[in-house]
């Protein structure tokens, strides 16, 4: 099966809708919209729009730092939606989508995607408790947070690819030079940032030790400019090239990035082994980095150094090379328990790392630490396998420079996801348009059996992963339409529930509501045990206090009214919707 157009559409559209609606506020759409028509806009420029684009990319995603809306528009949306406008521009011109493989992985993913929001809607559980913000880790966090993981993963994969018609009947090598303009803008951002100045810089960046020049994140910025730098050296054709490896060169270092250096590393490697170039001009470039880049890797040799003066205070070999990775084994391991607990279904796509915050409690927490195992704990051995496929058409495709930097990255791969960050991503896909991919022949029958195993699996490890049950098993609390705890009780709002194993213990509820300044003589609450009607309780202002009790694993769940806001009795200045006291569950 391959992504034909209408389901990568389908896709797009949706992450294209999800994404909107996640940015949080409705001050998101307004950089959102203009990017996105910023992106059409050049789309219908003749011939310079796409230069345009590809001098923009590098930077865009630092416009959002103006307009702080909390992710995922901040410092990841801006790319994507740039990109999925000018391609909406470029429509109408009819481009297929045949990449070997890589439908057969978004339909996965897609499923994937899908199932897990099945979960966090609460379907199974309650039709009370359908779609309400619970908590979707043990720790607290919730849907209206986490959701941020699923929705930018199944974007990033099924918008960019999208960049793979970008450089359709243009000069590459000028492509990558429009590129290396839009570094250079970034590089000079970093030179701000370096100076003392924290402008443009991502969050978590820790200021002082490696600089974002504006890019989603520092790794981002470094893996981004070892790509564009590997491409520009390997299709060196001129002098004046030079000049334009001199911006990928510098975010390398400003950036302080392992990976970036290890495709600086490689891809010079590449061009010595070159017997295109001229001797004397593949001797002297060598030179020529070597002197540009030694004097602005002090930042890669401070982290360097920072990670092994930590790791000398660990014990064992193993703690030393986890803290010199950065957590590299420890995510690692963390990738296997996942494959192993749900080899077939994964833990859900983009839902590593909330897995992990349930699964372990102590450690670091973030996305999964290899591109390889990112697919394989998420989406299983299905999902892996598809991807792999995917990438192995490429590696069996037609010999090109951009097929020398596919290699490097495969191994890069093996110790950075890179494609989490878009323009990595986007980046990803326009070096892929420089290769012409291989085919495998598998029977007709291959994609949809395997996609019925992965349905099957998806079904029967359901509830295993559904957060509720993640709440009981560690003892946390799996609720909505609380407010926080007030000594021993808590206020409910208008609507409330909460799901937990309870053993039969007196639960009492207290009126708060102002009767003395209401036309209301009572509040009548009606309690629901496991999505089914239990009991109705009426307060009034001479009985304010009932109990009930109820036993078994289940949601408990209250609708109240009327409920009141404190504000609006001139009582204080609380604004809180308030209905119930809620006693003895905490």
């Amino acid at each position: 099966m391959k992504a034909k157009g209408f389901m990568w559409g389908i896709l797009s559209i949706f992450s294209l809708i999800f994404l909107f609606f996640v940015t949080g506020r409705v001050e998101g759409l307004y950089l959102s919209i203009p990017f996105f028509l910023l992106g059409y806009l050049l789309s219908r420029l003749k011939g310079r729009g796409i230069y345009a684009f590809l001098f923009i990319l590098p930077f865009i995603n630092a416009f959002s730092y103006f307009l702080p809306t909390g992710f995922p528009f901040n410092y990841y949306a801006p790319s994507l939606f740039l990109l999925s406008g000018f391609f909406v521009g470029k429509i109408i011109r009819g481009y297929k989508i045949e990449v070997p493989f890589y439908g057969d992985f978004l339909l996965i993913l897609a499923l994937s995607f899908l199932f897990l929001f099945l979960r966090w809607s609460n379907i199974t559980l309650s039709p009370l408790a359908f779609l309400r913000d619970t908590p979707i880790t043990t720790t607290g966090q919730r849907l209206s947070f986490g959701a941020f993981f699923p929705i930018l993963t199944l974007a990033i994969y099924s918008l960019s690819p999208l960049a793979l018609f970008l450089l359709e009947g243009i000069d590459r090598r000028k492509a990558y030079r429009y590129l290396s303009l839009g570094t250079f803008i970034s590089f000079l951002i970093a030179v701000v940032q370096i100076s003392g100045s924290k402008f443009m810089l991502s969050p978590g960046t820790r200021h002082g030790i490696a600089y974002n020049g504006g890019f989603s994140d520092t790794p981002g910025a470094g893996t981004f400019g070892g790509i564009l730098f590997a491409l520009i050296i390997l299709n060196y054709k001129e002098i004046k090239d030079l000049f334009f490896l001199l911006p990928p060169l510098f975010m390398v270092a400003f950036s302080g990035s392992r990976s970036g250096f290890i495709l600086l590393v490689f891809s010079v490697l590449f061009f010595l082994a070159s017997k295109n170039v001229n001797k004397t001009i593949r001797i002297g470039t060598f030179a020529l980095i070597i002197v540009l880049f030694i004097p602005f890797s002090g930042i890669l040799k401070k982290r360097i150094v920072s990670r092994i003066k930590t790791a000398e205070r660990m014990p064992g070999i193993i703690k030393k090379l986890d803290i010199i990775t950065s957590r590299r084994i420890t995510l690692s391991r963390k990738a296997f328990v996942a494959m192993k607990e749900f080899p077939v279904s994964g833990v859900g796509a983009g839902n590593y790392y909330l897995y992990n915050m349930y699964k372990f409690k102590h450690g670091r927490n973030d996305v999964a630490p290899s591109l390889y195992l990112a697919p394989l704990s998420e989406l299983g051995i299905i999902g892996g396998l598809f991807f792999f496929l995917f990438l192995a058409s490429f590696a069996i495709g037609k010999s090109s420079p951009e097929k020398k930097v596919f290699y490097i990255l495969l191994f890069v791969f093996l110790f950075n996801n890179a494609l989490w960050n878009p323009e990595v991503a986007i980046l990803f896909w326009i070096l892929l348009s420089g290769i012409k991919p291989g085919k495998f022949r598998l029977g007709k029958w291959f994609t949809p059996a395997l996609a019925a195993v992965f349905i099957v699996s998806s079904l029967v490890t359901f509830n295993s992963l559904h957060p509720a049950k993640w709440a009981v098993k560690k003892g946390a609390l799996y609720d909505y339409g609380f407010w926080y705890s007030e000594g021993n009780f808590k206020w409910t709002k208008g609507a409330a529930g909460i799901y937990g194993v309870f053993r039969g213990e007196k639960i009492e509820l207290t009126s708060g509501y102002p009767f003395d300044r209401s036309k209301y003589d009572k509040q009548v609450v009606n309690i629901f045990w496991k999505g089914k009607f239990l009991k109705k309780i009426i307060l009034t202002p001479t009985k304010r206090e009932k109990e009930f009790a109820v036993k078994g694993e289940g949601f408990l769940e209250f609708r109240v009214k009327p409920w009141f806001r404190p504000s609006d009795f001139r009582l204080s200045s609380d604004p809180r919707e308030l209905g119930v006291q809620v006693k003895g569950i905490w």
